[in-house]
C-alpha cells in the first residue's frame, strides 16, 4: 500500500499520526495542540467540509501569524491543513499536492529518527476506481488520532 492509494480523509488521518508521532517523539506535550488536532480531525468525519475549512482556517491561521508558520508545528499544522483544504473547491485528479504534502512529513520524521507510523493501518481508506469528487476524499469515519479527550 502507498500513499497514493489513500483517499483526501485517508491522507489527513495519516498525516495527523506523523504529527502526533513527532510531538510524541520529541517529548512535547500534546495538550498546547489540542485544538489544532481535534479541529484537523474533523476533516475525516465532516460531511460539511465547507462548514470544517471555514472553522479550521479560522483556529490555525489566527493563532498563527506568517513567521510562526515557518517553525516546524505550526508549519505541520499548515501542512495537515492543505491536505484537505487544497483540494475541498475543485475536482481532485491525482491529489499529488497532499501525496507531497504527505512525503515532507515522512522526510521530518526520518530527519528526526522518528518510527513512520504504518501505513497498513490505514488500509481502510483505501482509494479505489475514483470516478467521483467524493471518491476521493473517501467516506466520513471517526478517527482518534491522540490520548488527549475532546
Amino acid at each position: 500500500m502507498t500513499l497514493s492509494q489513500l483517499t483526501l480523509r485517508g491522507r489527513m488521518a495519516y498525516g495527523i499520526a506523523c504529527f502526533t508521532a513527532y510531538l510524541t517523539k520529541n517529548k512535547i506535550d500534546l495538550k498546547p495542540y489540542k485544538e489544532e488536532i481535534n479541529i484537523l480531525s474533523e476533516f475525516t468525519s465532516s460531511t460539511n467540509l465547507a462548514a470544517w475549512d471555514k472553522k479550521a482556517k479560522s483556529i490555525i491561521y489566527t493563532k498563527y501569524s506568517d513567521d510562526k508558520l515557518r517553525e516546524t508545528i505550526p508549519n505541520i499544522c499548515d501542512k495537515l491543513y492543505w491536505i484537505g483544504g487544497g483540494e475541498l473547491y475543485g475536482q481532485p485528479s491525482d491529489c499529488k499536492e497532499s501525496e507531497n504534502i504527505l512525503k515532507e512529513l515522512i522526510k521530518l520524521l526520518r530527519e528526526n529518527n522518528i518510527e513512520i507510523p504504518d501505513i497498513k493501518v490505514f488500509s481502510a481508506y483505501m482509494l479505489s476506481n475514483p470516478k467521483t469528487t467524493d471518491d476521493y476524499f473517501g467516506k466520513p469515519f471517526q478517527f482518534k488520532t491522540h490520548p488527549i479527550s475532546k
